[in-house]
C-alpha cells in the first residue's frame, strides 16, 4: 500500500510529539511494507529530517515550499499528489495546504487526518473539510467524542488510536519507608496534558 503523510510544520522549531510520533509511524509502517512517502513543506529541520530518512520513507521536500500563496499551491499540490497516486492520504500536522487540496483529489485515494492533542488546532479544519475525509483518528477518547459531536464526523469514521510510552504489567517496586516516585515527562499544561488527572489516582 503507498502511504502519503502530511506535516508541514517541520521547516521550523519542533514542538511536540505530533512531530516526533513521525519517525516511529513511518518506520513501523515501512517495516510492514508498506510504500511511505513524506510531503514537507520545504527542508525539515535536521532532527527531524535525519530520523525521518532513517525511517525509509520517501521525502518530497519540494512540491510546496510555501514561498507561494496557498490558493497557488492547491492545485499544484493536488495534481502531484494525484500523479503519486496513494492509496491512502494522511494529515498528521498542517494548518495549510495538507486540508486545501483534500477537494480535489481523486475519489480512490483514502483520506485521513490525526488529532494529536485536545486544542481547535485539530478540530476546526475537521468541520471545513468532514466530508473529504475518510475517517479522523483521535489519540484520546475525548478527542475522538469531539470529532463526533462538535465535528459533524460520523461515530463510524472515527478511531480511537492511542500511542504512548511501552509500559511495564510488573508493578511498581515500593519502598516501605517512603512514598511512590514518580517521573513525568511533557510540557507543564494542564489543559493538553490533563497533569490534575494523576492527584486522583
Amino acid at each position: 500500500m503507498k502511504i502519503l503523510i502530511v506535516d508541514t510544520t517541520m521547516d521550523g522549531r519542533i514542538f511536540g510529539g505530533a512531530q516526533t510520533f513521525l519517525v516511529q509511524f513511518m518506520s513501523g509502517l515501512n517495516a510492514a511494507g508498506h510504500d511511505v512517502h513524506f510531503l514537507s513543506k520545504g527542508d525539515p529541520v535536521a532532527k527531524s529530517a535525519a530520523g525521518i530518512e532513517e525511517t525509509g520513507a520517501a521525502i518530497h521536500r519540494d512540491v510546496w515550499t510555501g514561498s507561494i500563496l496557498i490558493d497557488d499551491g492547491t492545485p499544484e499540490v493536488a495534481k502531484w499528489v494525484n500523479e503519486l497516486q496513494p492509496d491512502v492520504f494522511v494529515i498528521s500536522v498542517s494548518p495549510d495546504i495538507g486540508w486545501t487540496v483534500l477537494p480535489l483529489l481523486n475519489f480512490s485515494i483514502a483520506t485521513l487526518t490525526i488529532g494529536h492533542n485536545d486544542e481547535e488546532t485539530f478540530y476546526t479544519p475537521v468541520r471545513h473539510y468532514e466530508k473529504f475525509l475518510t475517517r479522523a483518528v483521535g489519540v484520546s477518547d475525548e478527542i475522538c467524542r469531539k470529532y463526533v459531536d462538535d465535528c459533524g464526523m460520523a461515530a463510524d469514521r472515527v478511531e480511537w488510536i492511542p500511542y504512548g510510552v511501552e509500559t511495564n504489567d510488573n508493578q511498581p517496586v515500593t519502598s516501605a519507608s517512603g512514598p511512590l516516585r514518580m517521573v513525568y515527562v511533557g510540557r507543564f499544561e494542564n489543559k493538553q496534558k490533563r497533569i490534575d488527572v494523576s492527584r486522583s489516582i
